[in-house]
């Protein structure tokens, strides 16, 4: 998620949809002052820093010393602490409330989505991977279809859903909403719109642990996708989406 003051943005962070690698390159036109919440190892491993990033240094803590990254610890310490934000998935109504009605209403917000029948199979990858004994595709499905969220946190696959980061009130509540599907091209309408120059540049981040071979339809049944349609008849209504008809290897 990032607050940018100096250029008159938010962006909001959808789960799946290349999140990290947009806020990366959006990280590299940031100032002090603007907040950057989620990108902090991914934009040093590529030599990017967060504003804010020399003062955060005030925070380092002796026990950091003794954990992974005593720098990134610090630095999400500072931005609880400056700013009051913790979370790289602040929904639209939480960034809303957060700012201010003025603040929010005259800044450029966008967020980005993408097909939910494709997104599934990479979230509950992405979720399951360092599992040692995952639920089953299938059981994921049922739960998120029943809303079973007793099972989806013990499993650590809730959250699933996008449509806070654009919805508020059932109304979309953002300028802009990019397409996965169509990302390079979306992510150039982005930057125009805050006037940054585009220069197409996306670091391949989180990618890659979802099997080459797994697509939504080496999984689903007649069933299941008619469980889905269901459950993502709001993603269907506002952009069309359908079950994928080939497979894919995005992360």
């Amino acid at each position: 998620m990032i607050i940018s003051h100096s250029k008159k943005f938010i962006y909001l962070h959808g789960r799946k949809t290349a999140g990290s690698s947009i806020g990366i390159s959006l990280m590299r036109h940031l100032a002090t002052g603007d907040i950057a919440r989620g990108y902090i190892t991914g934009g040093l491993d590529v030599g990017i820093t967060p504003p804010d990033w020399e003062a955060s240094s005030t925070c380092l803590r002796p026990h950091d010393f003794f954990r992974k990254s005593p720098r990134v610890h610090a630095y999400r310490r500072f931005l609880r602490k400056r700013y009051q934000v913790s979370s790289t998935h602040m929904t639209a109504q939480q960034v809303r409330d957060y700012l201010g009605e003025e603040c929010w209403s005259s800044y450029f917000k966008f967020t980005f989505e993408r097909n939910p029948f494709d997104r599934i199979v990479s979230f509950y990858h992405w979720r399951t991977h360092q599992q040692s004994r995952p639920p089953s595709f299938e059981k994921f499905v049922e739960a998120l279809c029943e809303e079973d969220e007793a099972f989806l946190k013990r499993n650590k696959l809730s959250g699933f859903s996008n449509l806070p980061f654009y919805l508020i009130d059932n109304e979309i509540a953002v300028d802009f909403v990019g397409r996965y599907e169509r990302l390079s091209e979306d992510v150039a309408t982005v930057f125009q719109k805050i006037g940054l120059e585009n220069d197409t540049w996306l670091p391949k981040n989180k990618s890659g642990i979802r099997p080459a071979s797994a697509s939504y339809l080496n999984y689903a049944t007649e069933a299941m996708t008619h469980k889905l349609r269901q459950a993502f008849q709001t993603e269907i209504s506002l952009f069309d989406y359908q079950p994928p008809v080939e497979s894919r290897s995005q992360g």
